[in-house]
């Protein structure tokens, strides 16, 4: 304890910073225990990619390229700093309609992560998470606010039950630029119907301190949610959400308290089973194994990382 399983770097995503063992690096520094690298599965379609992607030239070959490249180079920190830290080697999905399950579920197979972080962040192809401009596109394209609403988590259930993914990542992501809003009666309908499907398979509902740097109160997800996760039995993990080495960790210390103040009982993590003898990569069943959150919140790393110690 404890640990991460939704992080990015410059070396291999558009938006991040630094260099992958950079990150983990900082991650050995600050004491974790588990990390989990999780950069962005590669695109098929041109139409897919970022408008910062294209400006810099980045094709769908460069990104298949670039994935593979993350894989060996996350193997071979694994194996390298085993002594250090339990490293995972994940992959965060790309989700742009029923289409992308069979891409999700091919670059699962060929690609042979260790465990997979299910996120949506489009709708109708239109990024929800980059700027309140690009939401409003999909609101418009949508209908209305709660329709996007009701589209997001729609899309979200498809992708968790065709594919199942260890880490749901920032559940309500959708949030993030109405933080205002109000959920309707249909809204918690199909809010209910995700937790229950994915407490169901065993998924685990990250809480994400990445959430804190943008207008949003509480990290991911919003306190009413994560009440509601908790009492239909979903299991919660931890998460920074970091794009770099200066963002492991970041906002952990507030992290704490919100644990704290919303009386979790458990925190689950993931962990590799095993290493066999014939091959340097271990194999992960994705588990979670239970902690206490009695023990989480008195663990050594709350009182003595250098997250938490002031000059």
């Amino acid at each position: 304890m404890p640990f991460s399983y939704n992080s990015h770097s410059g070396q291999f995503c558009q938006f991040g910073k630094g260099h992958l063992e950079s990150c983990v690096l900082r991650a050995i520094e600050i004491g974790y225990a588990y990390f989990g690298m999780s950069e962005s599965m590669p695109r098929y379609k041109e139409e897919q990619l970022y408008k910062e992607e294209v400006e810099a030239k980045k094709t769908v070959q460069f990104l298949q390229e670039n994935f593979e490249k993350y894989i060996r180079e996350a193997r071979r920190l694994q194996h390298h700093y085993k002594e250090h830290i339990k490293l995972l080697v994940g992959m965060e999905t790309f989700y742009f309609g029923a289409d992308s399950i069979q891409d999700i579920n091919d670059s699962r197979q060929h690609f042979n992560p260790d465990y997979v972080v299910g996120m949506v962040r489009h709708i109708r192809g239109i990024p929800i998470d980059i700027n309140n401009d690009s939401f409003t596109k999909a609101e418009e394209a949508v209908g209305n606010t709660e329709e996007l609403f009701c589209e997001y988590f729609d899309c979200q259930y498809e992708l968790v039950t065709k594919t199942h993914p260890e880490v749901v990542g920032k559940f309500d992501l959708i949030y993030t630029f109405r933080k205002n809003f109000e959920l309707t009666e249909v809204i918690w309908e199909k809010i209910d119907r995700n937790i229950r499907y994915i407490a169901e398979y065993g998924g685990l509902f990250e809480i994400n301190s990445k959430a804190l740097t943008t207008e949003l109160d509480d990290p991911y997800p919003q306190r009413h949610i994560l009440r509601r996760i908790i009492a239909l039995g979903g299991h919660v993990t931890l998460s920074d959400g970091s794009y770099g080495p200066t963002e492991v960790g970041m906002f952990y210390s507030s992290l704490q308290a919100y644990i704290e103040s919303m009386n979790i009982q458990k925190i689950h993590f993931l962990a590799p089973t095993i290493f066999p003898r014939d091959r340097s990569t271990p194999i992960v069943n994705a588990k979670p194994m239970a902690k206490s959150s009695m023990h989480v919140l008195q663990h050594a790393f709350w009182r003595d990382s250098m997250l938490f110690t002031t000059c």
